[in-house]
């Protein structure tokens, strides 16, 4: 007789446990969805602050943006790692995106900011010299090469 009760408080215990332990997870993955919005939020950030308090470097990839056929090579090296930095958080974002980490809304916003990008300085004036990144992910990739290869192509008039 005791046994049997031993075995329902047995029972019951791990009822417990498991249920305790759902709750345990569900906490997890919202810190952790939380955590991704920051980050997303954080990597958008970091170039446009670094502009707006750096009038120098806001000259600097202003010009860059328009036309970068005089510049030094450590100008270039220094627009090419401000343009890294932004297609790394679209990266960021876009994998984020996919799994379902951010909200939708984050990337909403984003991938409108970032299409106008490349179609306004990324594509018309970084992409006539360059090809896309390689550091960019296969997915990313996917999304920004047709944009970018249509857009730094030359027109026929």
């Amino acid at each position: 007789m005791l046994a049997h009760i031993a075995e329902i408080i047995g029972g019951i215990a791990i009822v417990i446990s498991i249920s305790y332990l759902s709750i345990q997870v569900a906490d997890s993955n919202w810190f952790l969805r939380s955590q991704a919005h920051y980050n997303g939020l954080t990597l958008v950030r970091a170039p446009a602050a670094m502009i707006i308090e750096n009038p120098q470097l806001s000259s600097l990839i202003s010009r860059c943006d328009i036309d970068d056929s005089d510049l030094k090579q450590a100008d270039l090296v220094i627009c090419d790692n401000f343009y890294l930095m932004q297609f790394n958080a679209l990266e960021y974002l876009y994998c984020q995106n996919i799994d379902g980490s951010i909200p939708p809304e984050l990337w909403s916003g984003a991938s409108a900011y970032y299409d106008h990008e490349i179609k306004k300085s990324l594509a018309t004036v970084y992409f006539g010299r360059k090809t896309p990144l390689p550091s960019l992910s296969h997915s990313i990739a996917i999304w920004t090469t047709p944009l970018v290869s249509r857009l730094a192509t030359p027109k026929n008039s």
